[in-house]
């Protein structure tokens, strides 16, 4: 079983979905371009996807887990045909020296076998040399070699380098200052919360579309710190309370539960008539009752 959540975030379903099928259908481009606001939220996106790239055994729609290549990709050394490359330096740049020392590792022989991925974070940091020292590797790139590029200023990049990539937009999570304390209200609840009825009345007239994104997003994080692996945590400011859950929660259950959000996220969005106190009551005790199987 895969070990977290795919998307690793509920608004990037559309494009995982899209990355998806590339793969699945043998059209994955030797270079892809992910741009969008939310440039750490893409990050994690790149890495889940050459997660799901190297991984030998993938699910439907995520990576197994539990493969060479997935224990590999989850343990402190990382992958060894994975490779992360970020702008150095007080002005932030990606310089010609970074790109000839990694492309070296790149270019070689997969240690496994399999595709060699390389994820350039913030790629409109390259200088002229450096970005064009990289042209060279797009235009003849090898067999089963991937480079990931991120940027959310996509024009600073060379329409040379733009040109060799497929581009893929990300969208970003859009909230106002409101909408952001709305959320903390409502995870700080989930977090604490000992009646499930009573929450569910309390909210039984809010968007349910956006509870059930927030409790995805909160089940996403517990996923992430009960299997202990090194990705962003979408509720940074609720870090404690988090670990002291995850403690309580059983992985399985989370899974589930997650899946049952998407689900109903899903039937949320169509024109039929729900009884939104009856489906926050059902996964609510479902969510408390979770937490007094496990405790």
């Amino acid at each position: 079983m895969s070990n977290i959540a795919y998307p690793p975030y509920p608004w990037q379903k559309e494009s995982w979905e899209h990355l998806l099928q590339l793969k699945k259908l043998n059209r994955l481009p030797h270079a892809l371009l992910l741009t969008g606001q939310a440039a750490v939220e893409n990050t994690e996106l790149a890495k889940c996807f050459a997660q799901f790239v190297l991984c030998r055994q993938p699910l439907s729609h995520s990576p197994c887990g539990e493969c060479k290549d997935c224990l590999l990709f989850q343990s402190e050394d990382g992958h060894p045909d994975l490779s992360l490359m970020v702008p150095e330096g007080k002005l932030g740049i990606i310089k010609i020296e970074q790109i000839r020392e990694i492309l070296e590792k790149v270019l070689q022989t997969s240690q496994q076998g399999g595709y060699r991925v390389l994820i350039i974070k913030e790629a409109h940091a390259m200088n002229i040399a450096s970005a064009n020292a990289l042209l060279k590797s797009l235009e003849e790139p090898g067999a089963n070699c991937l480079f990931i590029l991120i940027s959310d200023k996509p024009h600073l990049l060379l329409p040379t380098i733009k040109s060799r990539c497929q581009q893929v937009f990300i969208k970003a999570e859009l909230k106002d200052e409101e909408t952001i304390q709305q959320q903390k209200e409502w995870v700080a609840k989930l977090l604490s919360v000992n009646d499930p009825l009573a929450l569910a009345q309390e909210y039984q007239q809010a968007d349910l579309s956006q509870l059930l994104n927030w409790t995805s997003l909160l089940l996403s994080d517990l996923i992430k710190i009960k299997s202990q692996v090194n990705l962003a945590l979408a509720y940074t400011d609720s870090q404690l309370p988090m670990l002291e859950t995850a403690a309580e929660m059983d992985l399985d259950q989370l899974y589930k539960l997650l899946d049952k959000c998407y689900r109903l996220q899903a039937e949320s969005q169509l024109k039929i008539s729900l009884n939104q106190q009856l489906i926050l009551e059902d996964l609510l005790i479902e969510w408390v009752g979770n937490h007094a199987a496990v405790s």
